[in-house]
Parts: C-alpha cells; sequence; structure tokens
C-alpha cells in the first residue's frame, strides 16, 4: 500500500510539474522574478572585427515594461531618442489571466484611450470595447470562432457595430 501512495504522489508531481502557465514572461522568453525589463536599440558599430553599439537607431525608441508577481505585463512607458516619455499604456487582467483592460496615455499622463476585452471559458476574447479619453464608446468589436476537433479556433471573424472587419484563419499542424 505504501508503495502504491508513493507512485500516486510521485504522478501527482510529475503532473502538477509539467503544467506551465503563459504569461508575458514566458512569451518573451524571461525567467526568474523580472520585476521590469527596458530594451535600446542602436546602431551596430564594427570596429577591428568587433561589433559595438553606436546611437540609438532613428525608428526605435527604448520602452520599459513593468510586470506583476504573475509575469503579466502591467505597464508599458515608450521614451523618445532623447529620452523624455512619448506614451505609456497600463494593463489589468483577470483572474484566469486574461487581460481585461489597457488604458493609452500621452506624454503629460492624461487619458487618450481605453479599451476593455470580455472573454469566453475558454479564454477566447469574445468582446473588445474602445472608449475615448472621455469615456464615450468609440467602436464595440465583437468576436466568432470555428474551432477544429481539438477545442482550437481555427477561423474568427471581427465584427464592428454588426459588420465583419477581418477574417483571421489559422491552419494549426499537430503531431
Amino acid at each position: 500500500m505504501k508503495k502504491l501512495s508513493y507512485l500516486f504522489l510521485a504522478l501527482l508531481i510529475v503532473a502538477c510539474g509539467n503544467e506551465t502557465k503563459k504569461n508575458d514572461l514566458t512569451k518573451n522568453n524571461l525567467y526568474g522574478k523580472v520585476r521590469s525589463l527596458t530594451e535600446k536599440e542602436y546602431e551596430p558599430i564594427e570596429k577591428f572585427g568587433e561589433i559595438t553599439k553606436g546611437k540609438i537607431t532613428e525608428y526605435s525608441f527604448p520602452n520599459t515594461i513593468i510586470y506583476n508577481d504573475k509575469g503579466n505585463e502591467i505597464e508599458m512607458s515608450f521614451y523618445k531618442s532623447e529620452g523624455s516619455l512619448n506614451s505609456k499604456n497600463t494593463y489589468e487582467y483577470d483572474d484566469k489571466g486574461n487581460e481585461i483592460e489597457m488604458s493609452f496615455y500621452k506624454s503629460d499622463g492624461s487619458l487618450n484611450s481605453k479599451s476593455t476585452y470580455e472573454y469566453d471559458d475558454k479564454g477566447n476574447m469574445i468582446e473588445q470595447n474602445k472608449y475615448n479619453s472621455d469615456g464615450s464608446l468609440d467602436n464595440k468589436y465583437t468576436y466568432e470562432y470555428e474551432f477544429d476537433n481539438k477545442g482550437n479556433w481555427i477561423n474568427r471573424i471581427r465584427y464592428s457595430k454588426g459588420i465583419p472587419r477581418d477574417i483571421t484563419e489559422r491552419e494549426i499542424v499537430y503531431y
């Protein structure tokens, strides 16, 4: 009986250990308890066979990402090449890790716009509402899905004000 209990416990540990939750850290291949990340892109300069960094590229904007304790982005700040703030986004999540709100801020800190999101029980976005800075509804998007026999969506139609706006088709190859 002890052997059976140990076997059950070992199987339980392995099963729980293999379940990895996706968050923004894992999507970006970041490991450990990352609190924030700052990215800058530079022009490469080659001297004597070695590559060093030059000035910040013209179209690259340094940005800083702040993560919550669950590894999801909660704030992303975009900076101009001289270092001043260009804009900032903040993000909120539900208990399942779905992004439920994104707010866009101008460089002066005032709200530019806000989007809210709703999901079905499988985590597929079914509604997106975009609001202006005054809180008025700018646009409402709804999503309709077609699923394959594994439960993955293979066709998504996005509607705006009841009119189909775009179709996204996914081809999934299984082992």
